[in-house]
C-alpha cells in the first residue's frame, strides 16, 4: 500500500491517529516505529527524547517525543505494553526516522500486556 508516495509494509500493523505502525515477532514481542508519511509531513526530524519508563505502558501513552522544524509530538503505544528495548541511536541520529522508517528507525521494542488483533486502532495496510 502507498499513502502520499509513502510506502507502507504489508508485514505490520498500523495506527493511523497516532502515525504509528507495530511488527509482531515470533518470540511474542513487537517493535514500534513512526510512519514514513509523518516523516514526509514533518520534513526532517531534528530532535527525538525516550521518556522515563518504569513498568508497564498504558495504551495511548507517550514513550518518547520527536521534533522537526513544522512538527513536534509524542510518539504513543497502541496498547498496553511492557517496554523491553529502545533504539538508543535515535536521540544522536533523529533522521534515522526519516531515512529508515521501517528498519534502522524503530523506536522501542514491546512486549504486549492485551492482546494486539483486538486493538480498535491497529489495522493491515
Amino acid at each position: 500500500m502507498e499513502i502520499l508516495g509513502c510506502v507502507l509494509p504489508e508485514d505490520r500493523l498500523y495506527d493511523l491517529e497516532h502515525d504509528v505502525w507495530w511488527q509482531d515477532a515470533a518470540d511474542g514481542t513487537a517493535r514500534l516505529g513512526l510512519l514514513a508519511t509523518l516523516g514526509a509531513f514533518a520534513g526532517p526530524f531534528v530532535a527525538f527524547a525516550f521518556r522515563p519508563v518504569d513498568g508497564p505502558v498504558a495504551a495511548g501513552r507517550s514513550v518518547a517525543t520527536v521534533e522537526s522544524v513544522r512538527y513536534t509530538g509524542a510518539v504513543r503505544v497502541p496498547v498496553a505494553a511492557e517496554v523491553l528495548g529502545r533504539n538508543e541511536a535515535l536521540p544522536a541520529r533523529p533522521r534515522l526516522l526519516n531515512d529508515a522508517p521501517y528498519t534502522d528507525g524503530w523506536i522501542v521494542r514491546l512486549r504486549p500486556i492485551e492482546p494486539v488483533p483486538g486493538a480498535p486502532t491497529l489495522e493491515l495496510a
